[in-house]
């Protein structure tokens, strides 16, 4: 004889196979498939933490908030540690893990509430169109902080040898920047100056 199901019985067990359905395809929770996490580098940003680079009184004076536990952030904040590292008179980087004390503590008292890269004490910047306004707090384009360390260098009237050089994208970046920014904004994808 065929067992009788009703809604109320029915429910929970439809509810707890959907729960493990997603379990098993997300993983504990980290939003993405397993096969993902294979190809993530160790972080590596982490060996600069609050070891600030460059000269004290550096013409640019740039602090970078990020998250420095999971290596999302790494790309950028090795950009800015070369720049102090390449060109210590000019650029004075310090990476503040913003989840440490001191990092949130400093990101608490200038109003800011997530990864952001202050450069002269400012996120904020009023770039040339097609860019426009940019804010550096959040999920930030590696070329619109390229675009603001540019025009902080033009309103400082210094002017690098070898130009400045370009961040790298970082992988599966490319489809936010196509959304915020023309063709021929500057962009490096190999690594190089």
């Amino acid at each position: 004889m065929a067992q009788a199901y009703s809604a109320y019985t029915l429910f929970p067990r439809v509810l707890a196979a959907l729960f493990l359905a997603a379990w098993a395809f997300c993983g504990f929770g980290c939003g993405r498939a397993p096969e993902a996490d294979k190809t993530v580098a160790a972080p590596t940003l982490p060996t600069f933490c609050e070891k600030p680079l460059g000269r004290e009184n550096a013409a640019v004076q740039i602090q970078a908030f990020l998250p420095v536990n999971n290596g999302c952030q790494d790309p950028l904040g090795l950009y800015l540690v070369r720049l102090a590292q390449n060109y210590p008179d000019v650029f004075r980087v310090e990476v503040l893990d913003m989840k440490s004390e001191r990092g949130h503590a400093i990101m608490v008292q200038n109003g800011i509430r997530c990864a952001a890269v202050r450069i002269n004490g400012r996120t904020s910047f009023d770039l040339p169109q097609p860019t426009g306004k940019i804010l550096l707090e959040g999920p930030m384009d590696p070329v619109d902080v390229y675009q603001a360390l540019r025009q902080t260098l033009d309103a400082e009237g210094i002017a690098l040898a070898d130009d400045l050089p370009k961040p790298v994208i970082p992988k599966g970046f490319k489809k936010l920047r196509d959304r915020r920014h023309t063709p021929d904004a500057p962009l490096n994808t190999g690594g190089e100056k």
